[in-house]
């Protein structure tokens, strides 16, 4: 499975395979809210639609003819869509519960399947300095509106098991010990350190 960034596809060129032409170059990616999968490829040159790709080739996207391009709307699915709701980056994440969570600053696309697979949200003061950074699968997107995302409460949340498991903490100096970092099971967290 291929896994890359929306920040990666973005500028990628659409080579077409029989002569290695370069026709133009991706723009923007535009996803079903209901589903996350893609519906259309922005291009410099017009909208492709996905059956239209072939398989990714880690460098550029590939397709077998040049007069793969349409116009925006000619694609029906695209045109189902209101276009607030398929801008994904810049959009504001908030969990069920009501709390600002921060902004969409990237996703990751399997480009097997052409779906959405994670997003990266980045919660910033005075919208300059991020202060908070955090992922959501796509199975914690609850719903995509116009104006934002709502994402399961973060106590629902799957952790990293080993973050589960273990806390790393500072140990306490001990009369003739050096400092030292430890790690023990969270359930079973010693008391007292001096002994």
């Amino acid at each position: 499975m291929t896994i890359k960034l929306y920040s990666q596809i973005i500028g990628l060129p659409i080579i077409w395979r029989s002569n290695h032409q370069k026709l133009a170059r991706v723009f923007h990616l535009v996803l079903d809210p209901n589903t996350g999968t893609l519906i259309a490829v922005l291009t410099t040159h017009g909208v492709i639609a996905p059956v239209d790709l072939l398989p990714f080739q880690g460098t550029y996207l590939e397709v077998s003819h040049k007069d793969v391009f349409i116009e925006e709307q000619d694609l029906a699915r695209l045109n189902k869509i209101e276009k607030k709701k398929w801008i994904i980056i810049g959009k504001k994440v908030q969990d069920t519960t009501g709390n600002y969570l921060g902004r969409v600053a990237n996703y990751t696309l399997d480009m097997d399947n052409l779906i959405l697979k994670k997003i990266f949200v980045t919660k910033k003061i005075w919208r300059i300095y991020p202060i908070k950074k955090q992922f959501f699968d796509r199975e914690d997107i609850i719903k995509i509106t116009k104006s934002e995302i709502i994402v399961k409460n973060k106590n629902t949340l799957h952790k990293n098991p080993l973050e589960d498991y273990f806390k790393i903490k500072y140990a306490p100096p001990q009369p003739g010990r050096a400092m030292s970092l430890q790690a023990y099971p969270a359930t079973n967290k010693p008391e007292n350190l001096d002994n």
